[in-house]
This record gives structure tokens, C-alpha cells and sequence, in this order.
């Protein structure tokens, strides 16, 4: 790891304005899952302490997964392999954290049974029989690009219901968190090959600003709105 880690330092622009953003995401996502788990451990009803901790895990994984990310753009071409391991793991644990933001969802905001979680759930324990070479990989790859933004549909719809069901100040703080949210996850989308087919030549840089922008506000106001 210590030596992929100094490769990703050699292989790339320290000082590429890109680069740089995309570093500046990472350290926006383990400050929120920081401020998460700290205000969790400060809250004494469980159902929102859980929820604190739920959303401290999801911008933890989505940490690794960009860091990950990181380290496939510095094997790519080099280290044969290399590449797809770092490049899947991310996808993993970008599924991960969707698992447990729906989970946390459905378990304290939702009143839908744990549905969208069970099915994430059996289709990411698919996706890892198929990466242990027990099926296809190329069959576990394409469910991987297929899954996360299914994750992402499932979420966005479970906060509209929710936005629609609540009143008052919780409205007003859904709504907030859900722009963050959307900003957060168009901006994922824009790095992905599939975003960039569709709509072509969308300057690199602005992949990270809009996440970065989103994760700022899902932060700010899940934690400090009233």
C-alpha cells in the first residue's frame, strides 16, 4: 500500500488544479464523517443518534472510495490488475455507504420495511460472488455500474416521499440535506464514463466543486440546522 501510495504521488501533477480538488473532496468527506460521529456520540435519543452515525459512515465510505479511485488512476497502465482491483473496491465502497444511508432511511425516516434495502443488499452480495471469481467478472463489473446509481434513484425518491410527509423545520432541513445529497451524487456522476458518453466534454474540474459543494451543505445542515 505505502509503495501504490507513493506511486500516486509520482504519477501524477501535485500541483494540477484537478488533483488538488479531488483532494480537497476527500478531506470535505472524512471532516463530515468526523463531525458526524462526533455529534452521534453527543446525542443522547438513539433512534438520532443512529441516524448521525449512519450518515458519519456514509461519507466514510464514500472517503475510500474516492481514495481508492486515487489509487487506480496511479496504477493505471503500470501494475497489472491493479488497476480494476482499486477501481472496484471504490465501487464497493461507494455501494456500502448507499446500503447504509438507505438503511438508516428506511429504519428511522421511512416506513417502507426495509425493501430498498434488502434489494441492495442481495444484489451487492451478488456482485461480490461474481468479484471472488465465482461467476463472471465482467458480469460483476457491469452490475457494479448499474447498482450504485439504482442506490442513488432508490435514495433520491425515499427522501422526496420524505420531504412530502414531513412539516415545519424538518421540512425545510430535508430539503437542504436533499439539495446537498443531489449535489453530491450529480457530481460523482460526472466523473463516470457513462455521464461523460452522454453528455460529452464537461470540464474535469468541475466534477469535484459540485461535490464538494454538495458535501458542505448535507453536512451543515443535517448537523447545525435547527
Amino acid at each position: 500500500m505505502i509503495f501504490i501510495l507513493l506511486n500516486l504521488f509520482q504519477s501524477v501533477d501535485l500541483f494540477d488544479p484537478t488533483f488538488i480538488l479531488w483532494y480537497i473532496v476527500n478531506i470535505l468527506l472524512f471532516l463530515s464523517c468526523t463531525l458526524f460521529l462526533l455529534k452521534a456520540f453527543k446525542t443522547e435519543g438513539k433512534s438520532q443518534r443512529n441516524v448521525y452515525l449512519g450518515y458519519g459512515l456514509f461519507s466514510l465510505c464514500f472517503g475510500f472510495t474516492r481514495l481508492f479511485f486515487l489509487l487506480s488512476w496511479s496504477c493505471e497502465g503500470i501494475f497489472e490488475g491493479c488497476y480494476d482491483f482499486y477501481l472496484t473496491a471504490g465501487y464497493v465502497a461507494g455501494i456500502i455507504g448507499m446500503i447504509i444511508i438507505i438503511f438508516i432511511f428506511e429504519s428511522y425516516l421511512l416506513d417502507t420495511k426495509k425493501i430498498l434495502t434488502g434489494i441492495t443488499f442481495i444484489a451487492f452480495l451478488i456482485v461480490l460472488v461474481a468479484l471472488f471469481g465465482l461467476t463472471s467478472r465482467e458480469i460483476a463489473l457491469n452490475m457494479l455500474y448499474i447498482l450504485l446509481p439504482a442506490g442513488i434513484i432508490a435514495l433520491t425518491i425515499s427522501y422526496i416521499y420524505f420531504i412530502v410527509k414531513s412539516t415545519g423545520a424538518s421540512r425545510k432541513k430535508a430539503i437542504g440535506v436533499f439539495i446537498g445529497l443531489t449535489l453530491f451524487f450529480i457530481g460523482y456522476s460526472m466523473n463516470t464514463t457513462i455521464f461523460i458518453t452522454i453528455f460529452g466534454g464537461i470540464p474535469s474540474f468541475l466534477s469535484p466543486i459540485v461535490m464538494s459543494i454538495g458535501i458542505i451543505i448535507f453536512t451543515l445542515f443535517q448537523i447545525y440546522f435547527k
